[in-house]
């Protein structure tokens, strides 16, 4: 049986691109501890001991923690691009690049809380709206563009439907942290999401993607 070893590369890391002023070090800050601990269960107050601040600077620039969690997605999707974006620019090919997203979600969702995208469904919806409409259209744009250049590239298969395998692929990263499909408890989301994106990677490439594959060195 065929497989496609994924190592992990870290490109989650924060890079300091954006203005370090207050607002983005809660911004920045409240991101880190929504990750490793959840949205619900962070308060104001852990946010500010975490940066040595009063609430009162919280407030100057955020109305609430609703709206500090409806920054941070917009932070967090931005960044996203920002990176993804790069992941393309220094690719050689569609491979190289998908196998890029590939590390970079990995190495995310091995650092986030499962239940972050319940607490943003439950509590947070107009933040989840975000997620589902501008983030979720971004990824689909992604994975088509990928298709296109892969097709163009010789690396994918000519009958690729690029609209629909982008949607399949996006409908099944969302299965991938439904908690009714996959229990956190049950299945680590990183090794779900490997799963899928070998699934992916052999049912798109051409005879000349799979020889690519196994040619490529993925330490």
């Amino acid at each position: 049986m065929e497989t496609l070893s994924i190592s992990i590369v870290s490109y989650t890391h924060i890079t300091y691109l954006y203005s370090m002023d207050t607002k983005n070090k809660i911004i920045i800050h409240s991101m880190e501890l929504f990750m490793k601990l959840g949205i619900r269960s962070v308060s104001i107050d852990d946010i500010c001991r975490g940066l040595g601040i009063s609430k009162k600077t919280i407030y100057v620039h955020f109305k609430n923690k609703r709206e500090l969690v409806n920054e941070v997605i917009h932070f967090h999707i931005q960044k996203e691009i920002d990176d993804l974006n790069l992941i393309s620019e220094n690719s050689k090919n569609a491979i190289d690049e998908m196998i890029g997203i590939a590390k970079y979600v990995l190495e995310f969702l091995r650092n986030m809380s499962p239940t972050i995208l319940y607490d943003l469904k439950k509590y947070y919806s107009a933040s989840w709206k975000i997620v589902e409409q501008k983030h979720m259209a971004y990824i689909e744009s992604v994975i088509s563009n990928n298709l296109k250049n892969g097709k163009s590239e010789g690396y994918y298969r000519e009958a690729i439907d690029e609209e629909i395998v982008a949607k399949l692929y996006v409908s099944k990263s969302m299965a991938v942290v439904d908690e009714k499909i996959f229990s956190s408890k049950a299945y680590k989301r990183f090794k779900l999401y490997e799963e899928l994106i070998i699934y992916h990677m052999y049912g798109i490439v051409s005879d000349k993607g799979r020889k690519y594959i196994k040619k490529v060195q993925l330490n």
